[in-house]
């Protein structure tokens, strides 16, 4: 159920950006398979590792973007700008990290 409703918020995020249909179902999606695909390793690992697994799964996701938008003649492909947005994504691990963090010990308590 959770991969279906990550592509039907990918696909909004299509309606409200006026990307083609499906671009953005198809990303969000598949940073949640890979993300999945990592999950053992992620959860033993140190808050750095989790923090550069997250980065290198952001990088891979716009980079798939990036190729797609670039064998496309109806969008604009700008290597490096979809590159600052993995980097702007993965400064974002950060702050999330702690909150999240935040919240799970005060339901544990």
């Amino acid at each position: 159920m959770t991969p279906v409703i990550i592509m039907v918020l990918g696909l909004f995020k299509d309606i409200v950006d006026g990307t083609p249909i499906g671009f953005w179902g198809l990303l969000i999606t598949f940073f949640f398979f890979a993300a999945q695909g990592q999950q053992q390793v992620l959860a033993r690992a140190s808050f750095r590792g989790r923090w550069l697994g997250y980065s290198g799964i952001c990088s891979l996701t716009f980079l798939a973007g990036y190729l797609i938008a670039a064998v496309r003649d109806d969008m604009l492909s700008l290597f490096w700008v979809s590159m600052g947005s993995a980097a702007l994504s993965s400064l974002w691990f950060l702050p999330i990290s702690l909150i999240l963090g935040l919240l799970i010990a005060e339901d544990q308590e």
